[in-house]
């Protein structure tokens, strides 16, 4: 979790997604594969290898998951879907700047791919290039502007950059979409409290808690909050149920 200058504890949703097919969503293979799809027969067709890849790397094989990868991308070129999920890998193994390169060639092929804005704005954001996060996440929403945790994202980078409205405003569209949205409430808790408006933060902390009972970091912002208003007695509470 990241901590934000207010004090308050917020979480970034940065779960990466993986394809199996075009309903999902949807480079470049390399000339040489290093081995064969484990797992997949000789007559797989690039979506089976596809399948297979996200199988391996649902597992933790990620080499294995390379290899279907680029056998499907060498069967087909412009499938979409198995570059996406190269660049998956990519972030998955780390390498942040090379997954950047990967969804930087898939949005070339399928500009409206809104994972693939949503991932590389992930990737931009643990680079701590917060102002190319922005703009990833923000076309993320603009393609499907029901994608809550890229409102979520959008708006919690918004916040570390100090534009409260703008967080509010993403943070609000977040739980309009998911009602049942935890982290939403909790986030949009945070940015009620950086604007002087408490009592309503302490709202959102309090749906937040009921929505999820076991949720320490809640609990602990509620604490914060109450403590800040004077409530001593309902802050020990909340601390308590961290």
């Amino acid at each position: 979790a990241m901590r934000l200058p207010i004090g308050s504890r917020t979480r970034l949703a940065l779960a990466t997604v993986m394809c199996v097919s075009l309903a999902c969503a949807p480079g470049v293979p390399s000339k040489k594969m290093a081995q064969p799809c484990v797992g997949a027969g000789k007559r797989a067709n690039s979506h089976e290898l596809n399948a297979q890849g996200v199988l391996h790397q649902q597992r933790g094989k990620f080499e294995f998951a390379e290899a279907c990868y680029k056998a499907a991308l060498k069967k087909k070129p412009d499938f979409v879907v198995a570059l996406f999920n190269v660049g998956t890998l990519r972030l998955a193994l780390g390498d942040d700047r090379g997954a950047i390169n990967v969804f930087s060639e898939v949005l070339t092929m399928q500009p409206t791919y809104a994972s693939a804005h949503y991932n590389m704005g992930s990737a931009y954001y643990r680079l701590g290039q917060e102002r190319q996060a922005v703009t990833s996440f923000r076309a993320a929403v603009e393609v499907d502007p029901n994608y809550v945790h890229a409102h979520a994202n959008l708006a919690t980078v918004l916040h570390l950059q100090g534009d409260l409205d703008g967080a509010k405003k993403h943070h609000q569209e977040s739980i309009r979409i998911d009602p049942g949205f935890a982290d939403g409430w909790m986030n949009l808790g945070n940015v009620l409290k950086a604007l002087g408006q408490v009592p309503a933060a302490i709202q959102a902390y309090n749906a937040a808690t009921t929505l999820k009972p076991s949720y320490a970091m809640a609990f602990y912002n509620l604490g914060v909050a109450h403590q800040g208003m004077g409530n001593q007695s309902a802050a020990v509470e909340a601390y308590q149920s961290a």
